[in-house]
């Protein structure tokens, strides 16, 4: 029995295993009244637009306090 191309749907496409590379950063201001963080491909992407987050929320003195790649995070404030 064959089929054709058109006879309905496909086979699922395999996941090919590839994940997307990403750089993430986390930024405050020094005062402690904002704080953000962000994700690109590119790490200086990241600390750019996290530092734009960040000052958008009105702080003039924020600052990446860490940036890392391929990787997660948890943050705790007390």
């Amino acid at each position: 029995m064959h089929s054709s191309p058109d006879a309905g749907p496909s086979a699922p496409r395999k996941n090919s295993g590839c994940r997307v590379e990403t750089s993430d950063a986390v930024a405050t201001s020094l005062s402690g009244d904002a704080g953000s963080a962000a994700s690109s491909q590119a790490r200086a992407s990241a600390e750019g637009r996290v530092l734009e987050l960040c000052a958008q929320s009105g702080a003039i003195d924020c600052r990446v306090v860490f940036s890392y790649h391929n990787q997660r995070y948890a943050a705790v404030d007390a």
